[in-house]
């Protein structure tokens, strides 16, 4: 008889369009893995009905209900496990009361937190501390993201190391490593192709791509940026292009989708991604994946995996003087830009794939 999990996270029901994220992502592909073969699943599905999020009210009307269905479904389907996925603050504050649930009815509980904002808010806001402290402390197993994450809680929550099992990101998939291996590495490009897909934020770092692109048009470098996204710096992202005069250097494309993704991956040279806090991103791994030279701000866990020089560059957040430096340093430098976007591809082949992540899944639902 196999084991029955129940799966707390983004699991929209049916094909919900105009949703996007990452979780949203590493669920789906999680839920289409093997892991269905090997486990009793169900889902209890805590996806944004909207985006941009509707208003508070309407937030917690949706979480209290989804507070009931978690109560009939641990009661009615009686899971061996429950496994809860974590965004950022809001999803945080949700979890935590789901956590308290799953403990009354005497539930083993995994926890995944994939966004760098719960650290920040952790350590900005005494409430949210204590708060999350008081639930995640019932919890049977972290799992995290990378080294930084598992540091956090030890440290923390008093953990014990075998409780906090590093668990990469898994978006690596077969789609995007058909780019990276039929990418022509050594294929000399007149104009750099520069991509950033994400939410378009101020703390996406979007208003520093736009000062990066500014400073390297008066330098007279030859390149275009993409901007996949949206977000609420659209507007003001856009008067900016236009006031500095960026429309031939920059485009703005709004959400893609997967054939338009796979198109600017195959097309473009550089992903970057100079965030103020980060998790682990999806972006970023789909980017290596498909053979891209990546420029991301060192935060969150990225520092964890990308090697300064050799699988990609880090950079201050904050910062478009060294997104510029970067970007001019593998303009001029097509070695260096062929050296990393190899490094780039082989890594995230060998750490970010799914079948690396339900090994180690497998191995920690196995041990509670």
């Amino acid at each position: 008889m196999k084991n029955k999990l129940l799966l707390i996270g983004a699991f929209p029901k049916g094909n919900k369009k105009n949703l996007y994220g990452g979780q949203l992502t590493a669920c789906n592909i999680l839920v289409n893995s093997k892991l269905k073969y090997l486990y009793d699943l169900s889902f209890l599905d805590s996806t944004l009905i909207s985006i941009p999020p509707p208003n508070i009210f309407t937030r917690s009307k949706m979480a209290l209900k989804r507070i009931f269905i978690l109560i009939f479904k641990i009661a009615y389907l009686r899971p061996n496990i429950i496994i809860i996925f974590i965004a950022g603050y809001t999803s945080s504050i949700e979890k935590g009361v789901m956590i308290l649930i799953a403990k009354l009815f005497k539930k083993k509980i995994m926890i995944f937190p994939r966004a760098g904002e719960l650290i920040t808010k952790y350590k900005t806001s005494y409430l949210f501390k204590i708060f999350i402290k008081f639930t995640f402390q019932y919890v049977n197993k972290f799992l995290c993201q990378g080294k930084s994450f598992q540091d956090f809680a030890i440290s923390e929550f008093k953990l014990k190391k075998e409780d906090c099992p590093i668990l990469p990101n898994w978006s690596a998939t077969d789609t995007f490593l058909n780019i990276g291996l039929e990418r022509n590495y050594s294929k000399k490009k007149e104009k750099i192709s520069i991509l950033f897909i994400g939410w378009l934020e101020r703390y996406k770092g979007v208003y520093e791509i736009i000062e990066a692109a500014s400073m390297l048009k008066e330098n007279n470098k030859y390149f275009h940026i993409y901007l996949g996204g949206d977000g609420n710096y659209m507007k003001e992202a856009k008067l900016l292009i236009k006031e500095k005069n960026l429309e031939e250097y920059i485009s703005i494309l709004g959400w893609i989708n997967k054939k338009e993704k796979i198109k600017l991956l195959k097309e473009s040279d550089i992903f970057i991604l100079p965030s103020w806090n980060e998790g682990l991103p999806n972006a970023m791994i789909e980017a290596m994946s498909s053979g891209l030279a990546s420029i991301v701000s060192a935060v969150g866990v990225i520092p964890d995996y990308i090697i300064n020089g050799k699988n990609g560059l880090l950079i201050k957040p904050k910062c478009p003087d060294e997104l510029v430096e970067s970007i001019v340093k593998l303009m001029n430098n097509r070695i260096l830009l062929e050296t990393i976007q190899k490094n780039s591809f082989k890594f995230a082949k060998n750490n970010f794939t799914i079948e690396n992540a339900l090994n180690i899944l497998n191995k920690e639902i196995n041990s509670l």
